[in-house]
């Protein structure tokens, strides 16, 4: 069982404003543009459901710890906490000119451009992992070296890389937290182990031909002028601070989940 990773380029839920003072309510509004387009959020949340599936009967466990597994994970990838957890991470590491870089982008002519023609591998949610990687790399396939190299560009300027191995440390360290109650700390290692770096290759590879697959629609005019916006000292702040604060975020639902787990499997 592999995390997939449809659905990644959704845009994130709303965040509420608050009643707060004139100063503090610019930087709640700035705030609250940040998780209304920011796609950190809505990854996190869509990692959280398909994550339920990672313990399933049909691959040998017991349909209790199925049960105390899913309600663990919708416990700790409850929407409002990733949100919580996502924005103070970047709050706390984010610089007053890399906020308004990414606000005013966020709300330029640009974005709102690429996001109608961004497209994604699976809208249903209908295909497997193996089935959306297989179209999207057949649309890598088919782009010319030019558009590959763009494609690797964007990939590398919004941390493609960094975020796709961030899900992957996160996903073995939670396939054992879901395992070791079962078949014990031991064989729960083995587990983990016996997929070795094989998955977590094909997940980047996987992750990149998805992300860019999406960039496949776009008008290269756009594409070329998005790596030059990320190309801006201050935007590309944003991004690395973003995706820092995209693992700190995993982290603590990780972190949520082996306590709600435990709990879980103690009822039983």
């Amino acid at each position: 069982m592999v995390l997939p990773f449809n659905r990644l380029l959704k845009a994130a839920a709303v965040s509420a404003a608050l009643l707060l003072g004139p100063a503090a309510y610019a930087a709640e509004a700035d705030t609250q543009v940040l998780a209304e387009g920011d796609t950190n959020i809505a990854q996190l949340r869509d990692l959280g459901r398909d994550l339920r599936a990672l313990l399933r009967p049909e691959i040998g466990f017991p349909e209790a710890y199925v049960g105390a597994w899913q309600s663990a994970v919708d416990e700790a990838f409850a929407p409002a906490l990733l949100e919580a957890d996502y924005l103070q991470a970047l709050d706390a590491a984010l610089m007053q000119d890399s906020r308004a870089a990414a606000v005013a982008y966020l709300q330029s002519d640009l974005a709102k451009q690429l996001a109608a023609q961004t497209t994604t591998m699976d809208p249903d949610g209908t295909l497997s992992f193996e089935e959306e990687v297989a179209k999207a790399a057949k649309i890598i396939e088919a782009a010319s070296s030019a558009q590959n190299a763009l494609y690797v560009d964007l990939f590398e300027r919004q941390h493609g890389p960094e975020t796709a191995n961030a899900i992957m440390d996160a996903y073995y360290r939670m396939m054992k937290t879901g395992a070791e109650p079962i078949i014990g700390a031991e064989a729960a290692d083995a587990w983990v182990a016996g997929i070795g770096s094989t998955l977590r290759d094909q997940y980047v590879e996987g992750y990149f031909a998805a992300t860019s697959a999406g960039y496949s629609t776009v008008d290269p005019v756009l594409l070329r002028e998005l790596a030059q916006a990320l190309a801006e000292p201050d935007l590309a702040a944003y991004s690395l601070q973003a995706s820092q604060a995209f693992s700190q975020a995993l982290d603590a639902a990780a972190d949520r989940l082996a306590v709600a787990y435990a709990k879980a499997v103690a009822d039983l």
